[in-house]
């Protein structure tokens, strides 16, 4: 369904959900612009062609209960029951640009706020029994909200009582994990009294966005702007991650190669109480400044000076640093490649952790702009330089990006023809196929997936089972999302010439995407041909997610068939895998925590009995790794680590190769 209107700077994006904090904007009628803008977007472009309607009103107020109260501990029944009245008028209230719904429950929110950590106090004091057999609901659905504040106060007890013991199990115990709580609470207290209106404008318009998939979102204007650097891999600035601790921004990691790596006098811990400009510029104390806001004023144009005013860790003396702001190149959201070697064969080892492309320069005609495609096709060309037997693609944590570099990076592997088909919502169906004659790597190629394979990742691995050019491994199903959206910059949709109002953007779906053979990859996602034991094929997927769209097929296109996965060339690597999954006792052992995982998942009540409480957390200590971090060098670059799991991969790499080999 291609947009209906010419002015729309669009990107066609398949990434995961992203955050909703907005940034104050500086036209007071932004407010209303945006929300007419959404409307008008939903109504019109989403494949659904639903209307804004009492059916949306309904879902999007349940949504933003859940989102401002998800565990039930602040909400009593009096405070949902004052606002049951807007039940079927969020949908008028949208379109009006009224947000007094939003505003009435966020304010009630913050107030139970307030009484629940004056109340903490009382708790914390309390001489609690460790061997009364309670429990605390962690599952929202099997409960009701409280209906009188004793009833609040006795489930905010249980609450507290569940955090001690968890502080208790990291041996936090005493006078100490009752500090941690104060601050916990109190900092959250703080950080929701921040709030601004285009901050509930952002949590409002998620609730309405969320009745129509669990994709389409309104993006507030210092997301989008994060989302733009994310997609480019670099931003200008002086190269640090910072965090809020207890209200203080701490420096917790210093990008290699960024402007503060090579100042050399920063180092992780150091606290930022002052942000200056130039040489001149007055230091604003930023104490109790929001996260975003102190992030705006220490980014800026590359060569300009910023001054920070920085305490050291655990020093006293303060100092004024001047640094010039530079380019940050994001190396960890970069494809990374290595070679190993296994039983006398050479694997090549690509990790890509999205599909990116930096579109700002590329328009300006830098020949050396940075894709997902040129950095995979580098790696593939040194490889080759290398004589490998056999390519592995890691795309485990990769939850999409540009739909172009999907197709770009998977035509590396194939000759030419369909790679995706997109239906949009009057069901014309239209194929993106890879038309560029050759492959850059034509020998064994073996996918890596996993759960949290999404969308992009999901096209390409589906393109290569399609075409018979390659074996997937991984988990038993990828994330299952077969939709497509386009980020819309609303400032545009407003904004002729010269640059537009920070309004934030619209991620809407528009399209859903099918394989060359005619199946989506919605809710169902890929399957694929050797299934290995992990703890993240417990991770939801897009079938878990509420308005998760439907699955279905279309016809199929004619694309070649490379013979690469006959069954005489897959069985006999499935088989010896199999065997060596049996006789692993690091694979025996996942297996034990995938099912002890799967039993904790459908706990809905957790004991707040001491000697019950433990022996559960001893439990999920062994089972929660169903995320993995990124593996770090010394040098603090993501490396590709060997372990038990990727040597398996490198086992199958080789019978595949070596298969392959045979079987010609």
């Amino acid at each position: 369904m291609p947009l209906r209107f010419g002015l729309v700077t669009v990107l066609l994006v398949f990434g995961g959900l992203l955050p909703q904090a907005a940034t104050a904007q500086e036209d007071p009628q932004d407010v209303d612009r945006v929300m007419g803008l959404v409307h008008f977007l939903l109504e019109k472009e989403h494949i659904s062609g639903k209307k804004v309607d009492d059916t949306v009103s309904r879902v999007a107020m349940q949504a933003y209960i859940r989102a401002l109260d998800p565990m039930k501990l602040y909400f009593e029944q009096d405070d949902l029951d004052a606002v049951a009245k807007f039940e079927d008028k969020l949908d008028d209230m949208i379109q009006q640009g009224d947000l007094r719904f939003a505003r009435l429950l966020f304010t009630r929110f913050v107030k139970r706020l307030e009484l629940r950590v004056m109340q903490l106090e009382k708790i914390l004091e309390m001489e609690h029994d460790w061997t009364v057999q309670e429990s605390f609901v962690t599952e929202p659905d099997d409960t009701t909200w409280a209906k009188s504040p004793e009833d609040a106060a006795e489930r905010w007890r249980k609450r507290v009582k569940y955090d001690l013991l968890r502080l208790k199990a990291d041996d936090v115990v005493g006078d100490e994990a009752k500090e941690q709580l104060r601050k916990r609470f109190k900092n959250f207290l703080r950080r929701m009294k921040q709030f601004d209106d285009e901050e509930i404008l952002s949590a409002f318009l998620a609730a309405i966005t969320s009745a129509y998939d669990p994709h389409t979102r309104y993006i507030g204007a210092k997301p989008f702007e994060d989302l733009q650097i994310r997609m480019r891999l670099n931003y200008q600035g002086i190269g640090a991650h910072l965090q809020d601790q207890d209200g203080v921004v701490v420096i917790t990691d210093i990008i290699p190669g960024g402007a503060a790596a090579k100042y050399g006098q920063l180092k992780d811990g150091d606290r930022i109480l002052g942000v200056g400009q130039g040489e001149s510029g007055d230091i604003v104390d930023i104490a109790g400044m929001k996260l975003s806001d102190v992030v705006k004023l220490i980014r800026g144009e590359e060569g300009t000076l910023v001054r920070l005013q920085i305490r050291q860790k655990g020093g006293k003396e303060v100092k004024i640093h001047d640094m010039m702001r530079a380019r940050i190149e994001l190396r960890d959201e970069s494809a990374i490649g290595e070679v190993m070697e296994i039983d006398g064969s050479r694997i090549g080892i690509i990790d890509l952790p999205s599909f990116y492309r930096d579109t700002d320069a590329e328009a300006k005609g830098d020949p050396d702009f940075r894709s997902s495609t040129r950095d995979v096709a580098k790696y593939l060309e040194g490889f080759k330089k290398q004589k490998i037997d056999a390519v592995v693609l890691d795309l485990r944590y990769n939850g999409g990006g540009l739909l172009s570099e999907a197709i770009e990076l998977t035509g590396l592997f194939i000759d030419t023809g369909p790679v995706v088909q997109i239906k949009d919502g009057n069901d014309k169906v239209r194929s993106r196929d890879d038309k560029d004659a050759g492959m850059l790597w034509s020998g064994p190629i073996v996918i890596l997936t996993s759960r949290f394979s999404a969308s992009a990742s999901e096209i390409l691995a589906g393109a290569i089972q399609d075409y018979g050019r390659g074996i997937v491994v991984g988990d038993p199903s990828t994330h299952g999302k077969g939709t497509v959206q386009h980020v819309i910059d609303l400032g545009r949709i407003v904004t002729r010439k010269g640059k537009p109002p920070a309004l934030g953007g619209l991620k809407l779906t528009l399209q859903k995407f099918y394989r060359a053979s005619g199946d989506s990859t919605q809710l169902k996602g890929v399957h694929p041909d050797i299934v290995l034991p992990a703890l993240s094929s417990l991770v939801d997927g897009e079938a878990e997610l509420p308005q998760a769209l439907s699955f279905d097929q279309i016809p199929a296109l004619p694309h070649d068939q490379y013979g690469h996965t006959k069954p005489n060339i897959v069985n006999p690597v499935r088989e010896a895998s199999g065997k060596r999954i049996a006789a692993s006792e690091p694979f025996t052992k996942i297996k034990k925590d995938v099912e002890r995982f799967r039993k904790l998942r459908k706990l809905s009540e957790i004991p707040l009995e001491e000697a019950a409480f433990s022996v559960l957390m001893d439990d999920q200590e062994e089972s929660e790794q169903a995320t993995e971090e990124a593996n770090k060098s010394a040098d603090g670059l993501r490396q590709i680590k060997r372990d038990d799991y990727l040597e398996e991969v490198l086992r199958i790499a080789n019978d595949y190769a070596r298969s392959m080999k045979n079987s010609a």
